[in-house]
């Protein structure tokens, strides 16, 4: 079975709603409120599967593009009442517009 990953774009407030476009308040965050760098967004490309497989612990890894951008609220990657999951860190690189990359494997 293939390994199961989810990439996101997410703020530092660990929001991940509308960072392209959409219906929330602070919508396109992602390419409004940070200069582009076209090395940080090719890496969104990465293979991803159907969130949901967060909810049932099927996630292999963690592909985490965190922005320097606080706000305030929205819909969160991780659910107040999820499971405690370990992680162990794989990589990580820090962009020069603030942009920082980590990826985690789940450890089993």
């Amino acid at each position: 079975m293939r390994p199961i990953v989810i990439t996101e774009f997410i703020s530092l407030d660990g929001i991940v709603e509308a960072p392209g476009r959409g219906n929330h308040e602070h919508a396109g965050w992602t390419f409004e409120d940070v200069e582009f760098d076209p090395a940080a967004y090719e890496i969104k490309g990465r293979e991803q599967q159907d969130a949901a497989a967060l909810l049932l612990g099927r996630v292999d890894r963690y592909t985490l593009l965190t922005f320097p951008v606080i706000l305030g609220g929205g819909k969160r990657l991780f659910a107040d009442d999820g499971i405690k999951t370990r992680l162990t860190p794989v990589e990580s690189q820090q962009f020069a517009n603030g942009i920082n990359l980590a990826v985690f494997d789940v450890a089993r």
